[in-house]
């Protein structure tokens, strides 16, 4: 016959295997949660404290007074204070706590279910607590930045949606994040903005005015600021230096949890492609590029060019690059230099650098157009 498993009640950072042990460390509030979920009575039997497992079934959440008799039945001295018992809360734990077991075995996330948002009421009940650490599992939240000194860990690859042009210096507003997919809120945009300034120069292909800008964000943990300087260092001015400074600024968004920034590092990141899925669904051309990119590296080509498409109908610089890439080589798709060389048009019109050296390129060996030197040096002129 197996051996029957007791399982310990967690009280008060404790494990709880007797009686005696559940009154030195005796906390009303979970005592009533697992009356709640009938894990007290369970507890109870499987110790053969029948009399207590007895009584104790025999009331009901509706029970006057339900906290003095139950400490009462377990042989502690109920509590002065005149708090109410808020079942119903208790309760609405417990549901929760039972819906989090069904989706993670995540013993962090299970041990602080009680700082677990599973939806943006939630987040917003904790901030009203004083909440400092919060854990946002799953689903779509709205971060109100003027809220300081709080980590967000994500757990379920969650989307924070977070106002791009707020002026917030999140290093010295203490606003941490850990695991987190960035969104950008751009409904309230003025134009006294820094990172709206630095993207409207961006748009502009004023890249050398944007990059102080950019860099000053940088300097305040501004995760928007960090994606938008590495793609200027990536697609405009691909330097030596600056591809060291690239892959700084992937460091750096790693080390503040932006889920993008290990995708760009090629770290392991549990449901990469879930994450990419869900941002597609959404229109995020960047999840578009690198589910793309994704699948290319694995010889799924056909899969990278439809998602490079997909990206490039949002104007997607790098996708531009990559589907001419494809279509220069015939990689997913018949080889085709008319189509490379739209691709890298198109790309050079948004301002990536590599486009206009690759045009030149084309120009010169006379790949796809006759061969003229003259052009050739216009295009590598632009790129320069």
């Amino acid at each position: 016959m197996a051996k029957k498993i007791r399982f310990p009640l967690n009280m008060n950072g404790a494990e709880v295997r007797t009686i005696e042990e559940l009154r030195e460390n005796f906390d009303i509030e979970s005592v009533l949660g697992y009356f709640a979920n009938g894990k007290l009575v369970t507890w109870l039997r499987d110790r053969y404290y029948d009399n207590e497992a007895m009584s104790i079934e025999a009331l009901s959440v509706d029970d006057t007074d339900l906290k003095s008799k139950i400490s009462s039945i377990l042989g502690v001295s109920a509590e002065t204070d005149d708090n109410e018992v808020d079942m119903e809360t208790i309760q609405r734990r417990n549901e929760k706590l039972m819906k989090l077991r069904q989706i993670t075995d995540d013993k962090e996330i299970i041990d602080n279910v009680d700082r677990v948002a599973m939806n943006q009421d939630d987040l917003l009940d904790l901030l009203d607590e004083g909440a400092t650490t919060i854990y946002l599992f799953q689903g779509e939240f709205s971060i109100p930045l003027t809220v300081k000194n709080v980590t967000y860990i994500g757990s379920n690859t969650p989307i924070v949606l977070l106002r791009a042009y707020d002026n917030v210096n999140f290093a010295a507003s203490n606003i941490k994040f850990k695991n987190i997919c960035f969104g950008w809120d751009v409904s309230s945009v003025t134009s006294n903005d820094r990172l709206f300034q630095a993207e409207k120069m961006f748009l502009e292909q004023r890249f050398s005015e944007a990059i102080p800008i950019l860099e000053q964000l940088v300097s305040e943990d501004n995760p928007k600021a960090i994606n938008d300087l590495a793609q200027i260092y990536e697609q405009v001015y691909p330097t030596a230096d600056n591809k060291k400074k690239m892959s700084e600024l992937h460091d750096r968004a790693v080390e503040l949890g932006d889920v993008f920034g290990y995708i760009e590092k090629g770290k392991s990141f549990e449901g990469t492609e879930k994450l990419l899925l869900v941002l597609i669904a959404k229109g995020n051309a960047s999840a578009m590029q690198y589910l793309g990119f994704v699948n290319y590296a694995n010889g799924n080509n056909e899969t990278a060019v439809k998602y490079w498409r997909m990206a490039a109908e949002k104007n997607d610089r790098v996708a531009y690059g990559n589907l001419a890439y494809c279509y220069q080589e015939g990689k997913g798709v018949v080889q085709n230099y008319d189509e490379a060389i739209k691709c890298q048009l198109k790309g050079a019109e948004l301002g990536r650098a590599t486009s206009y050296n690759q045009l030149g390129y084309y120009y010169e060996n006379g790949l796809g157009v006759a061969q003229d030197y003259e052009k050739a040096v216009e295009w590598y002129r632009k790129a320069a």
